[in-house]
C-alpha cells in the first residue's frame, strides 16, 4: 500500500484537535470538511501531487 500512488495516508490528529477547539469555542464543526478550513490544518503535512 505504501507504494500505491493513488492512496494517501493523512494523519487525523490535527482535524480532531481542531474539532475539539471548535466545540470548546462553540463554533462550527462541519466547517472542518471545507477545503479552505482543511488546507491550513494540514499545511506542511503533505504536498499535492
Amino acid at each position: 500500500m505504501k507504494n500505491a500512488r493513488n492512496i494517501r495516508i493523512v494523519p487525523t490528529a490535527p482535524m480532531f484537535a481542531q474539532a475539539i477547539l471548535n466545540i470548546w469555542n462553540g463554533t462550527s464543526v462541519s466547517s472542518l470538511f471545507e477545503l479552505e478550513t482543511l488546507g491550513p490544518i494540514y499545511e506542511g503535512l503533505y504536498h499535492a501531487d
